[in-house]
């Protein structure tokens, strides 16, 4: 079970815990993003979690590496359908150059070595 302070994001220290850490419902909730607790449940129910590794008197315990694999695998199946629903349309599924968004910088020119701050601003 994770010892983790209330307002610390469990997302943040997920990554650095070992594979057989037993991790709590409220952990798994702000892993998926659930909104509550019943969600969890009713996550586990309709199979879209796997089972938890200890289920006793309403507490369950999943590992982190049984959670870790399950998310891989739904990120595997999003990156498949994303490339399938890419080559339907004809779209390269990756693009090579990312688009800019926002309006255009002006180049900053550094200060010239005149001492002078206002005449280097009025420029």
């Amino acid at each position: 079970m994770t010892t983790a302070k209330i307002d610390t994001d469990i997302r943040i220290q997920f990554k650095h815990f070992d594979d057989c850490v037993l991790i709590n419902i409220d952990d798994v909730k702000q892993l998926i993003g659930a909104s509550s607790t019943g969600a969890v449940y009713a996550a586990v129910y309709r199979g879209d979690l796997p089972q938890p590794l200890i289920k006793r008197n309403r507490q369950l315990r999943w590992s982190a590496g049984q959670m870790r694999c399950h998310l891989k695998t739904l990120e595997d199946a999003f990156k498949k359908q994303q490339n399938e629903a890419a080559s339907r349309l004809g779209v390269d599924p990756m693009p090579t150059e990312k688009k800019k968004f926002g309006r255009p910088r002006k180049e900053i020119r550094p200060f010239s070595n005149s001492g002078n701050l206002q005449s280097d601003l009025d420029r």
